[in-house]
């Protein structure tokens, strides 16, 4: 009996807190309406603000339609007219905005959509508003309402990173950007079956519905953007950049180029390049088309990042800086797919750059690039050296690439994995498993340099080497590989 009446209380709560919700917005908009009282603006803010604190829980589906852009508008223009107590209350409504719409019975889930639309146009609209908490506030409820639709529905990158390696593709340790990426869960597997997962839809057709996107990417495009708006923008075009569509609206609104500008004259210093490098990466990834974009500015961009790469290289000791520098060793990875960048890699130097930093202590050599990653063996360093391979193997089917490489003594570093009685400590160091991930990355890299130059693996005896590593090797999966790169460079 008792708990039959305390859960009668609990739903007329609920229920007159959702009438009194309805009803506060209902006189706003009675009073907003009325031509004798759409004047009285402190008496509207006060209408306002109750409503704003009786939404505790979030609004219910019919404010979508009509309250909540109402109540934008209203707030924007009084604003513009220098009304400045709107500015509170108008930060507070679009946070608000974050929250999921209630559902109080099934007509409401048929007009959940347009209400959606209608919402995330309004809140779209505050970006253009001069005052910057309003662009913050606005940018970080995109990235609030991009975070959920991630979070309830699967984003289009891809489960786990993987790299693509010289000639095979297997699984990569995550650093950079994309460490601690999980698993996402498929729609409705954690939030209670069909009826959930077609408001988690919902949502997500809902920003692809609007122009949400658009006035941010707008935004971005402004000249002398302030640092703190500019951050809160970046940080959802970065949750966008995670679904094919926002990548693609990215690209048409002219916001890739944008992107590479903004990341020129940029330092580890600045927090919005690690920003910028990802949202590049995203798209990258997610919509190869893009990088038809930038072929006109084709050797800026790598210029660009091999200014970035090797300020890390020179600079960077913490390991924020080292995951920066591998993300955009990643995004060069990405680039390098285009043989048309492979020249602008040459001409700029940063196949030279990429040499020292994946042979250079290997062959003992004396460079600034070198002095950080002398003697490490931290996990980033690792990864370096295997992205700086895995670029290097796609820039050496570039003649002047392959024959930088082939000077310098690329082969002879590499044939160093090879020799399992190597007395070189750069090689000893490495623990088995990793070792055994060199050793099979470098085979493939081996194997290309020496369709590019013969005379040299045979300099270098390369094929007494392979024979070698093919009999005294204990792991199958290696002595398979080595096996097909001699048969390979035999025929």
């Amino acid at each position: 009996m008792t708990d039959t009446f305390a859960a009668e209380s609990l739903s007329e709560t609920s229920q007159r807190r959702r009438t009194a919700e309805v009803n506060e917005f209902d006189a706003f908009l009675q009073l907003l309406q009325d031509e004798t009282t759409r004047d009285q603006t402190d008496r509207l803010l006060v209408v306002l603000r109750k409503a704003l604190r009786d939404c505790v829980d979030g609004f219910h589906v019919c404010c979508g339609l009509r309250g909540i852009p109402d109540a934008i508008g209203f707030c924007m223009e009084i604003l513009e007219a220098g009304v400045t107590d709107a500015l509170v209350p108008l930060c507070e409504l679009i946070e608000k905005c974050t929250l999921p719409f209630r559902i109080a019975k099934l007509q409401d889930e048929l007009r959940l959509k347009s209400s959606l639309v209608s919402m995330l146009n309004a809140v779209a609209s505050t970006l253009s508003v001069k005052e910057e908490l309003v662009k913050c506030t606005a940018a970080s409820a995109v990235e609030q309402i991009m975070a959920r639709v991630r979070r309830d529905c699967t984003d289009d990158l891809a489960v786990g990173l993987t790299m693509t390696h010289a000639g095979s593709t297997t699984s990569s340790v995550c650093s950079g950007a994309r460490a601690g990426r999980s698993l996402v869960s498929s729609p409705g597997s954690e939030c209670g079956g069909e009826e959930k997962s077609d408001r988690q839809h919902a949502l997500q057709l809902a920003v692809m519905g609007s122009f949400v996107l658009s006035a941010l990417c707008a935004e971005l495009r402004r000249e002398s953007l302030p640092l703190n708006v500019e951050m809160a923008v970046l940080r959802a075009l970065r949750e966008a950049s995670t679904f094919c569509f926002g990548c693609e609206v990215l690209c048409q609104e002219g916001c890739l180029r944008r992107l590479f500008a903004l990341l020129e004259g940029r330092d580890l210093q600045d927090p919005a390049a690690f920003l910028l490098v990802e949202v590049i990466w995203n798209v990258l990834e997610l919509f190869p088309l893009a990088r038809e974009q930038l072929q006109e500015d084709g050797l800026r961009v790598i210029v660009t990042f091999h200014t970035l790469v090797r300020a890390a290289l020179v600079d960077g000791y913490r390991v924020r800086d080292k995951e920066f520098r591998n993300d955009c060793l990643s995004v060069c990875t990405l680039l390098a797919g285009d043989t048309r960048t492979h020249q602008y890699f040459y001409e700029s130097g940063f196949t030279e750059t990429l040499f020292l930093a994946g042979f250079g202590l290997e062959l003992n050599l004396d460079n600034e690039v070198l002095q950080r990653i002398t003697g490490s063996m931290a996990i980033q360093d690792f990864e370096l050296k295997r992205l700086a391979w895995n670029l290097l193997y796609h820039l050496s089917f570039h003649p002047a690439n392959a024959q930088l490489l082939l000077l310098r003594g690329a082969l002879e570093a590499l044939l160093c994995y090879m020799d399992m009685s190597c007395p070189n400590p750069v090689v000893r160091r490495w623990p088995t498993l990793q070792l055994m991930d060199l050793q099979a990355q470098a085979l493939h890299v081996v194997c290309q340099l020496a369709l590019q130059g013969p005379e040299k693996f045979a300099e270098v005896d390369g094929a007494a080497t392979l024979l070698r590593f093919l009999h005294d090797g204990m792991d199958v999966a290696l002595r398979n590989t080595t096996l097909r790169v001699v048969v390979h460079l035999a025929n």
